[in-house]
């Protein structure tokens, strides 16, 4: 064998020979240099003496070594180790062809696979087959590459699938040491209807968030919709949503200010003819087929309104500035909606033809007075409806025509009877509207000059023409005058002469006419009567609700003063409120508003004079004082501030602010308004507005 030399070339190794140590490990030495790795022996045909290579192996030489292959003595008879004798490691620099390869499950150790698993040539072999496919595959990236259109097929084998059924899905899942194997979100592919041959089959896309205990579903695909279960954000400013298959409608984010719909784009509602749009950069036009409704406690338009419709308003109708209608335009209501038209002239025609009954009724009632500037004509009769009625004439009207209830007319002024060129004027008075035989007519007889009579100031009757004697008039059968008459002229009788006087001189001839105190004036009129007092006591008028009641008079009595006193009367109807009188006013009561200026940096507010009052400030106020105030009284001061502001303080130390708290009126174009209430001596504030708009 090459590479054993025998060692006993003596032969001391034989039968009956005492055999001692050193022949038997010379002998071992050699057998195990015949081993050594380096120079023992080869067993590989290369050396004379070391037999030839090995090619099979096993009890049956099932294991079979070529110099190009290692392979079993038949296909698919032996294995490569065994379930618990298994091999460690194998290495192959070539291809392993393997009908089946089955890879422990990784216990994070030494089981499963432990490097790349990569194909020899891209996108030229499958993992898995249409047939065979793997159940769940565990990656930490899934990156598919491809030259043209890498595709990732989701693909369920059940051959018969229905309604809500889910084809497949893509779960994120968390493995957090907290919630392991959570799954975060979702999306499944869903049949909306069968899965069958008839065709117009549908799956829809949903896309879910959450986590394993309430996934919750956030958009679907469907067909070319996208259905979002909530909120949509485009969170970028100037973002936009497109609309159409050209994007030829937009909505633009505006940043800080809102939505922007391009162009002459319309919102629709309901149909294609009720929208909104802005048909140019200056008009924003809301159509409606019918009616636009707008629901409110208050509509807002700082604008003209051009109506070319029907108004119906349902409510009252307040307007700042006037209201204009159509040459020949009409105004009514809904029953008669023509009741008032005004021409291109202006001139206002009624159409209605009520009748008049009374003052509450016909074809136009006023519930105040009126007035007509110039002439008034009327087709039919002219009632003054009420007792005590007033039918005035003149500017000032200093001729009337006054109702007596139950007796006529009086007549205040004079009263002049024009006739015809051919018959003189007059006045006939008649027993009743329906006796036409007994009237008595007063003429005026023809002259050539103007002629005044004097009627008797007492009951009497008039004399007639045979009443005076032919040897004409005298103090017998003249009447004689009181010094009551007071018309333009007058006849004043001496014995039996007869002679014209004025009123003046009449008035000079009577005297002053003094009445006591013990005089009663009934239903008489006094022209700047002067009601003198004693050296005790003022002037006074007694009003009694009877002459005699003595109990319950008004007495207007004129105050003691070292001046007079003038006293203005309210020039309407009214009732004239006193002092200690507790009572309620039906109108509005205000001060008169006043304004005070300051003068050397200096405001001095006399509230007497100046209860409510506004300083409008042209320099720098350094000291403000109050005057003339009363216990009780209430005083409104209003600062307003111009477009300089003006640097105000100073204050008396009388003025008492609330908490302390001096205001501040500063601030260019601003109002500030202070309330105070007096004690006599300070100024307590009770109200503070300040920095309003000027």
């Amino acid at each position: 064998m090459a590479g054993y030399t025998r060692n006993d070339t003596a032969n001391n190794i034989a039968d009956g020979n005492v055999i001692n140590a050193a022949p038997l490990d010379g002998e071992f030495n050699a057998i195990e240099a015949a081993f050594n790795v380096s120079s023992g022996h080869t067993h590989d045909g290369s050396t004379t003496g070391d037999g030839g290579p090995i090619s099979k192996l096993g009890p049956s030489a099932q294991l079979e070594q070529t110099s190009s292959a290692l392979t079993p003595s038949s296909n698919n008879a032996i294995d490569l180790g065994t379930s618990s004798a298994e091999f460690k490691d194998l290495y192959l620099n070539g291809v392993a062809y393997i009908d089946k390869l089955t890879v422990a499950a990784s216990n994070g150790g030494t089981d499963g696979v432990g490097s790349h698993l990569e194909p020899t040539a891209t996108a030229t072999y499958n993992l898995g087959s249409s047939t065979y496919a793997f159940n769940t595959a565990f990656v930490t990236a899934l990156n598919v590459r491809k030259n043209d259109a890498p595709v990732v097929t989701l693909t369920n084998l059940s051959t018969d699938m229905t309604a809500t059924e889910i084809v497949g899905s893509i779960i994120w899942e968390s493995l957090d040491t907290q919630q392991s194997g959570v799954d975060l979100a979702q999306i499944d592919a869903v049949v909306v209807d069968s899965l069958d041959d008839a065709g117009d089959d549908q799956v829809k896309l949903t896309f879910k968030t959450g986590n394993a205990e309430s996934l919750t579903l956030a958009m679907t695909l469907q067909s070319d919709d996208i259905i979002a279960a909530d909120d949509v954000a485009l969170q970028s400013d100037a973002s936009v949503l497109s609309f159409g298959a050209d994007n030829d409608v937009t909505l633009t984010h505006v940043h800080d200010t809102g939505l922007l719909l391009n162009s002459t784009m319309a919102i629709q509602f309901n149909d294609a003819s009720q929208f909104i749009n802005a048909p140019n950069a200056t008009t924003l036009d809301i159509n409606a087929t019918d009616e636009v409704e707008v629901n409110a406690t208050l509509m807002d338009v700082n604008a003209n309104l051009d109506v070319s419709g029907t108004y119906t308003g349902g409510g009252l109708m307040t307007t700042g500035g006037n209201i204009v209608i159509p040459d020949a335009g009409q105004i009514g209501s809904a029953s008669d909606t023509n009741a008032i038209t005004i021409s291109s002239g202006g001139v206002v025609a009624i159409t209605a033809t009520t009748a008049n009954t009374d003052a509450t009724d016909g074809a136009l009632t006023v519930a105040g007075g009126a007035s007509v500037a110039a002439d008034l004509s009327v087709g039919d009769d002219l009632r003054l409806a009420s007792d005590g009625s007033i039918l005035s004439f003149g500017t000032d009207g200093e001729v009337s025509l006054t109702h007596v209830h139950n007796t006529g007319l009086q007549v205040t002024g004079n009263m002049v009877m024009m006739g015809t060129s051919s018959a003189a004027g007059s006045i006939q008075f008649r027993e009743d509207t329906d006796n036409g035989t007994n009237a008595v007519t007063l003429i005026g007889p023809a002259s050539t000059a103007d002629i005044t009579l004097t009627l008797p100031s007492t009951a009497g009757t008039l004399a007639l023409t045979t009443d005076i004697a032919s040897s004409g008039i005298s103090s017998g059968n003249v009447a004689t005058f009181g010094s009551g008459v007071v018309d333009n002229d007058f006849l004043r009788i001496d014995g039996t002469t007869v002679e014209g006087r004025s009123a003046s001189e009449v008035l000079s001839d009577i005297g002053a006419i003094t009445a006591s105190s013990t005089d009663t004036l009934t239903n008489k009129s006094l022209t700047a009567p002067i009601l003198t007092g004693s050296s005790s006591a003022a002037g006074s008028i007694l009003f009694k609700e009877d002459t005699d009641n003595g109990t319950n008079a008004v007495t207007l009595i004129g105050p003691e003063s070292t001046a007079d006193v003038t006293v203005t009367l309210p020039n309407q109807a009214t009732t004239l409120a006193g002092l200690a009188i507790a009572q309620e006013y039906s109108k509005a009561q205000n001060f008169d508003a006043t304004t005070v200026t300051s003068s050397s940096n200096v405001l001095a507010w006399d509230v007497s004079a100046n209860q409510v009052t506004s300083v409008t400030t042209s320099e720098t106020i350094s000291s403000i004082t109050h005057s003339n105030q009363v216990d009780g009284g209430v005083y409104v001061l209003r600062i307003i501030q111009g477009g300089t502001a003006y640097a105000i303080g100073g204050w008396a130390s009388t003025f008492e602010f609330a908490s302390g708290s001096t205001p501040s009126v500063s601030g260019i174009n601003s109002e500030h308004i202070l309330v105070f209430l007096s004690d006599g001596t300070r100024l307590l504030e009770i109200g503070r507005s300040t920095n309003l708009a000027a």
